[in-house]
């Protein structure tokens, strides 16, 4: 898959990167929009501390296309948020 990865200051590169694995717990999410808000400016502008070679843009929606949560979890599509670990900390399922 391909990501946009800051590389500090102004700069940015489209690199082709792994699909991540689904894990016990989780989900993988194909992401058809991210946004980017007021913290990835900050970011970017050396006011909130961040390590650099990192996809920004942690608001995000998708579609569910691999789980390992019960299959009783209709999850298809997903409006979500991540903290700087990539994990999701809130998110409003679609059916």
């Amino acid at each position: 898959m391909k990501t946009m990865i800051w590389r500090g200051g102004n700069n940015f590169t489209l690199d082709k990167v792994e699909i991540p694995k689904v894990i016990e717990g989780t989900c993988l999410i194909k992401t058809h929009t991210a946004g980017v808000c007021g913290t990835d400016v900050h970011i970017t502008q050396g006011l909130f501390p961040s390590p650099v070679n990192v996809a920004l843009g942690h608001e995000f929606s998708g579609e569910v296309i691999e789980k390992t949560a019960p299959s009783t979890l209709k999850i298809n599509y997903i409006l979500g948020r991540t903290n700087n670990e990539w994990m999701l900390i809130d998110f409003f399922m679609i059916d």
